[in-house]
């Protein structure tokens, strides 16, 4: 059976950003490349050792989602991007493009629901789907024929392991975190629940709508404090849900990676000073120490 991974290309961008801070690394012309060489390595690591039969990259669409018309609080947390972030999404970006790799985005939505929708939709074709991310969200997408995988520590997620790690079932996962919250995307939950308690309460009641029905059954001080939030819950629920249903074109022969484009990527190699990255693939034939031989 194909097997397909989906990498989380947002959240992976920026984990390769703040890995890359302290090193400050810079090509010979001072473009900032930390967080761009920590994303391709780990790629093509990923490319190496799991080998997979198919692989795209979800990005952010751009644009307000509409997470942000149900709560003007939506990642209001969130600060705008360094410019050397940027520079480096852009080159990372060219990368892809270099080898090959399609990238998924869809103005209005979001990456998570470009990997929910690719995910759901492959696994009803007949594949058999990896998320590459650490995001705790794509828990809730666990499911027979669907994991998630974390690269730096080489686990897989199933859904024995989602209920290890989470206290319950993929499917019930959303409403643990409607009841604890997201403090990554300002989404603020009941005071007083954590994720721990909201695992239990869930695992108890099986629902947030039959907790609430039940409400006179808890705590006094936990009764009052989901009385005065009880307001949230609802649309809390809705904006942890990731949407699987986005309009997003699904090319599975363009996931099939069919080489790179060798002239392109080692270009950009030599100028971003990769040097080991061209010998690693191959590409360092008629290039001496980052100059182009004529010879």
């Amino acid at each position: 059976m194909l097997k397909l991974f989906i990498v989380d290309g947002y959240l992976w961008i920026h984990r390769s950003y703040h890995a890359s801070v302290q090193a400050g690394l810079t090509s010979e012309a001072g473009e900032p490349t930390g967080a761009t060489h920590i994303f391709i390595t780990s790629l093509l690591r990923l490319l190496r050792e799991q080998e997979p039969d198919l692989l795209c990259v979800a990005m952010e669409g751009g644009g307000k989602t509409f997470r942000h018309t149900l709560s003007s609080e939506y990642k209001a947390n969130r600060s705008i991007p360094a410019d050397d972030f940027t520079i480096q999404r852009k080159r990372i970006e060219e990368i892809l493009d270099a080898m090959n790799i399609p990238m998924l985005r869809v103005a209005g939505f979001e990456a998570d629901d470009i990997i929910g929708t690719v995910a759901r939709y492959a696994r009803e074709d007949g594949i058999d789907v990896v998320i590459c991310s650490k995001d705790k969200d794509m828990l809730q997408l666990v499911d027979d024929g669907i994991q998630v995988f974390y690269a730096k520590t080489d686990e897989y997620v199933n859904v024995v392991n989602v209920i290890e790690k989470v206290g319950v079932s993929p499917d019930k996962f959303i409403d643990c975190l409607a009841l604890q919250g997201d403090a990554a995307d300002n989404i603020l939950g009941v005071p007083g629940i954590g994720a721990k308690t909201a695992a239990k309460l869930i695992n108890e009641y099986g629902s947030i709508t039959n907790l609430v029905k039940h409400i006179s059954e808890l705590k006094p001080k936990r009764q009052e404090a989901l009385r005065e939030h009880i307001h949230r819950l609802e649309v809390n629920k809705m904006l942890v849900t990731i949407d699987c249903k986005v309009p997003v074109e699904i090319d599975y022969y363009s996931f099939m990676m069919d080489g790179y484009d060798e002239d392109k990527l080692r270009d950009i190699f030599v100028e971003l000073g990769f040097n080991q990255l061209l010998i690693r693939l191959g590409l360092d034939e008629g290039y001496k120490n980052g100059t182009k031989s004529t010879k």
